[in-house]
């Protein structure tokens, strides 16, 4: 994530910003996980900024409880539950 969207939410302060898919985490190598991991850090400085936890399996083509759990588990340590919501991703995902 750069660092130019945490100037657009900081900016913002007056908005509450809902970032979708819980940022993407597109697969599970370390470098990945990571990058993903910094961004979602990076973002959580700006109290406005909350992330929703949807389409978690978009990108690996598959539900995947692994991922699923690692996704949700480091975004509630990252964000803490109260800045997270879940949501379906229907009818993308049937």
């Amino acid at each position: 994530i750069r660092c130019d969207a945490l100037r657009c939410v900081s900016a913002g302060r007056e908005t509450n910003f809902v970032l979708t898919h819980a940022c993407m985490l597109t697969g599970m190598e370390p470098e990945t996980t990571e990058a993903w991991k910094a961004g979602l850090r990076t973002l959580s400085a700006a109290p406005n900024f909350y992330a929703k936890l949807s389409g978690l399996g978009t990108f690996v083509h598959r539900n995947d409880p692994e991922l699923i759990a690692y996704i949700v588990d480091n975004a509630i340590e990252i964000l803490g539950s109260d800045r997270l919501m879940f949501g379906s991703n229907f009818p993308i995902e049937k």
